[in-house]
C-alpha cells in the first residue's frame, strides 16, 4: 500500500517537474548569462590596468 502511494506521488512530482525544469533552465541561463557578463566586464576593466 505504501508502495503504491509513493509511485502516485512519483508520478505527480513528474508531471509539475516539467513545468519546474523549464523555470530552473531559464533561472540558470540568466544567472550564467549574468556571470559571463560581470567576468567580461571584470576582464576588461582590469586590462586597462595592465
Amino acid at each position: 500500500m505504501e508502495r503504491r502511494e509513493d509511485e502516485v506521488q512519483y508520478f505527480k512530482f513528474e508531471k509539475t517537474n516539467n513545468q519546474q525544469d523549464k523555470i530552473i533552465l531559464t533561472l540558470f541561463s540568466i544567472l550564467m548569462n549574468a556571470l559571463i557578463g560581470s567576468l567580461f566586464f571584470y576582464y576588461s576593466t582590469h586590462e586597462n590596468k595592465w
